[in-house]
C-alpha cells in the first residue's frame, strides 16, 4: 500500500547511498563526501516536512515517496562514512569501543525520536503540524553537527590512497580490494544481514509487546509513550556493548549475541500463547533481544 512504499523508500534510499558514498569515500575523500551525506540527509528531512497536498505535479505520497528516497540516501552514506572516519582517526586499542559508541548513537536517536513524538501529541494540537514538526526536528542534530564535518582531510586517505593512487586508477583498486577481501566482506555482510532479519523483524512483535503493557486501544499520548518505552528497552545493550567491547573482544561479543537472541526467540516461538498471558515476562524476554541485539552483532558487525 501507499504507507509502505513511503516507508520502503527509506531502505531503498539507504541501499544506494551506501554502495554510492561508499565508493565516493575512497574515490574523492572523506571529508567531502562526508559533508554530502549530511546535507542530503537534512535536505530530504526538510522537504518532507514541507510537503504539500499537491506540488510539481505529485500528490503528498509521492511527494514523501521521493523526500524519504533523498533522506534514505544520505542516511545510508552515512554508515560507510561514519565508520570510516571513526576507524582512522581512532588507535588500535580504542577503535573498537569508538566505533561502538558512534553507533550506539542510533539507540539515542531512536529514544529522542519517541520524546519529541510524546512533546508533540501533548503540545501540539493540529495533527498536520505534529507530524510535520516530529519530521522536521529530525534534521536538528545533523544541522547541529554539520560544522564538524568540515575538518582536515583524514591522513590515512591521504596517504594510502591520494598520494598513491592517481584519481582514474581509483576504481580499481577499490573493485580489487573488495575481491581480495571477498571472504572477509561475505562473513561480515552475511553477519549484518542475519542481524537485520531478526532486527527489523522483532517488530512484529511489538503490536502484541503494545496491547501487553496496556497501549493497544490507547489514545495517540498513550500510544506514543508506550513507543518511548520500548525503545528505552534497548539502551542498555547499546551502554553495555561500549563499555565491554574492549574488554570482551568483537568476535566473542558477537557469539554472545546470537546465542542469546536464537535462545530467546526460540522461548517465545515454543511458548508464544503462554507468554502472552503473562505480561511481565513477556515484555521482559522482549526487551531482552534488543539487548542481545545491540550486546552483540548489532554493534560488532559496524566495527
Amino acid at each position: 500500500d501507499t504507507q509502505a512504499m513511503v516507508s520502503l523508500m527509506t531502505v531503498v534510499g539507504a541501499l544506494t547511498g551506501q554502495l554510492l558514498f561508499g565508493v565516493c569515500g575512497d574515490q574523492f575523500g572523506r571529508k567531502w563526501t562526508f559533508i554530502s551525506t549530511a546535507a542530503l540527509t537534512i535536505l530530504g528531512t526538510v522537504l518532507q516536512a514541507a510537503a504539500q497536498p499537491r506540488m510539481m505535479g505529485m500528490n503528498i505520497w509521492q511527494q514523501l515517496m521521493l523526500f524519504r528516497f533523498f533522506m534514505g540516501v544520505g542516511v545510508g552514506g552515512e554508515y560507510p562514512m561514519a565508520s570510516t572516519v571513526t576507524s582512522e582517526g581512532s588507535s588500535a586499542a580504542n577503535r573498537g569501543r569508538n566505533l561502538a559508541a558512534v553507533f550506539s548513537m542510533q539507540g539515542v536517536g531512536r529514544v529522542l525520536c519517541a520524546i519529541v513524538l510524546l512533546f508533540s501529541v501533548h503540545v501540539i494540537k493540529d495533527t498536520n503540524w505534529q507530524w510535520r514538526f516530529s519530521i522536521l526536528f529530525g534534521a536538528v542534530p545533523m544541522m547541529a553537527c554539520f560544522r564538524f564535518r568540515w575538518m582536515p582531510e583524514s591522513e590515512a586517505f591521504l596517504e594510502e590512497v591520494g598520494e598513491k593512487t592517481p584519481p582514474a586508477q581509483r576504481m580499481y583498486v577499490i573493485l580489487q580490494s573488495v575481491w581480495d577481501n571477498r571472504i572477509k566482506l561475505l562473513g561480515t555482510a552475511g553477519s549484518w544481514f542475519i542481524l537485520d532479519v531478526v532486527f527489523y523483524g522483532n517488530s512484529m512483535f511489538s503490536a502484541d509487546v503494545t496491547a501487553a503493557m496496556g497501549g493497544s486501544n490507547a489514545s495517540l499520548p498513550g500510544n506514543a509513550l508506550t513507543n518511548l518505552h520500548i525503545q528505552l528497552m534497548a539502551m542498555p545493550g547499546y551502554v553495555c556493548g561500549v563499555l565491554f567491547m574492549e574488554k570482551i573482544g568483537r568476535k566473542r561479543l558477537q557469539m554472545i549475541g546470537f546465542t542469546g537472541e536464537a535462545i530467546i526467540f526460540a522461548i517465545m516461538a515454543i511458548f508464544y500463547r503462554q507468554l502472552k498471558g503473562l505480561t511481565g515476562l513477556f515484555v521482559f524476554l522482549y526487551a531482552l533481544t534488543f539487548f542481545f541485539d545491540d550486546f552483540g552483532p548489532n554493534l560488532t558487525t559496524f566495527v
